[in-house]
């Protein structure tokens, strides 16, 4: 018999071969024989039925193909499609348009698309591919190098942004036409995330350092106008117009003074004065001054609680953060007016509560600063927030939405600054402090 003499290896059981054949009188499937100097082929094998007139099965037609070959090019792919799954990066094989013919784990992983989704898709399309430099140019360095590499913006399948090192690797015919691109894409999004983080701390340096510099000379300036001012005061006569001016040209440059002490602060060059402070008295002294310059237009509304405690901060730089907060938000609403709502109380956090800043059980004092204007939208805020000098108006108008004293004083202090965006909104900015040990607890005895 032939299947004896070739040593034939058959997909199924004989029987259930068999069955088939004569069931539907052809068959076709791989055989595997084995020929007289004992090597292996793989056959595509095609093989059909002959019956006599009665019907009874009489021969066995075969016609035999040898795909050795081809199963083995077959098996080496699957083998090297396995090992490109073992690397973490995403990797896939496309067409010179873009076609994908092979997708591997890894890009399963960091898109989201399965290989049944992606294959026979443009790749460029499905990732919605944001390139560096025309994408013409870039195929024009593959065809003559065969290969490229850089920078890239690939969107996984929930629309999330990823920043990834892209390298591509041409395989070329023997014509030298390009049959196949092998691209190999490493997520580097946290990478950017820290360079540029890093990048703003090393501005901050430097603008810690000029401001410190800037202050210094400035400071110099001041003292001589102060002692000058001094000196011409006390020879003025008592109660007369000269006297007056020269009061307000000493408030002034106190007030300088104290501004460059908070330059000095920013740069790291001194340190913080910090004491006891009650917020809500700080608060009630910057609405006052900041009335006289804020548009009729715009309601302030206060609420502050005696009762909620004091905290440790500069209350200069405290001030200051008050005042920079409220004219950001009355810039908000200078047009068309509205509400500027400034709050200071009291809350707790306890262990089974939670919080969403992650505070430790306690005790705080919170100031919130809510305003009717039209909002900053949640992408500005969160790229923008902690710039220096990061402007959410035009040029002049406002302040910076996160000044660096403010920054400066909220970050050194002990408290915890947050801004909430809602384009078209009342978006409220907080900052909130521990609240001191037994300070509530004095206040509210000496209230009873």
């Amino acid at each position: 018999m032939t299947h004896t003499l070739l040593q034939t290896r058959f997909p199924v059981p004989f029987e259930e071969h068999m069955r088939v054949l004569t069931t539907e009188d052809r068959w076709e499937g791989e055989l595997t024989h084995t020929r007289k100097d004992g090597r292996q082929l793989v056959v595509l094998s095609r093989q059909a039925l002959q019956r006599d007139e009665s019907g009874r099965p009489v021969a066995i037609m075969e016609i035999n193909l040898d795909i050795t070959e081809r199963k083995r090019n077959e098996d080496a792919l699957h083998r090297q499609a396995a090992l490109l799954d073992l690397s973490p990066d995403a990797i896939m094989i496309r067409e010179m348009d873009g076609t994908i013919t092979l997708w591997g784990h890894g890009a399963e992983l960091l898109y989201a698309w399965t290989q049944d989704e992606a294959g026979g898709r443009t790749s460029h399309s499905l990732l919605k591919t944001r390139f560096p430099e025309p994408l013409e140019r870039i195929n024009r360095q593959v065809r003559l190098t065969g290969q490229w590499s850089g920078e890239l913006i690939h969107a996984t399948r929930d629309g999330h942004e990823v920043v990834v090192q892209s390298r591509w690797l041409a395989q070329r015919n023997t014509d030298g036409t390009i049959a196949e691109i092998l691209e190999s894409n490493v997520d580097i999004t946290e990478q950017k995330r820290i360079e540029a983080q890093l990048r703003q701390v090393q501005e901050m340096e430097a603008l810690g350092t000029l401001t410190g510099g800037i202050a210094h000379d400035f400071n110099n300036i001041l003292a001589a106008i102060i002692g000058f001012t001094e000196v011409v005061r006390d020879h003025a006569a008592r109660n007369s117009r000269d006297k007056h001016h020269l009061d307000r040209v000493m408030e002034a440059g106190i007030r300088g003074r104290e501004l460059i002490r908070q330059m000095l602060t920013f740069s790291r060059k001194t340190e913080q004065d910090k004491k006891p402070v009650q917020l809500s008295a700080i608060v009630r002294e910057s609405m006052k001054l900041l009335r006289a310059s804020i548009p009729t237009t715009v309601d302030i509304r206060v609420n502050t609680t005696y009762e909620s405690g004091m905290a440790f901060a500069d209350p200069v730089q405290m001030q200051q953060v008050v005042l920079n907060l409220c004219a950001n938000a009355a810039q908000a609403m200078q047009q068309k007016g509205g509400v500027l709502d400034v709050e200071v109380s009291p809350f707790t956090v306890n262990e089974s509560s939670g919080h969403p800043l992650e505070m430790t059980p306690g005790d705080y004092v919170r100031l919130v600063v809510r305003d009717t204007g039209s909002g900053i939208s949640p992408a500005t805020l969160s790229t923008r927030s902690s710039i220096p000098f990061s402007p959410r108006r035009k040029w002049g108008k406002g302040r910076a939405s996160a000044s660096p004293w403010s920054m400066a004083s909220s970050n050194s202090m002990t408290g915890t600054p947050r801004w909430r965006a809602r384009r078209g909104r009342a978006r409220p900015s907080s900052f909130t402090s521990p609240c001191l040990p037994e300070s509530r607890r004095v206040i509210r005895s000496l209230t009873r």
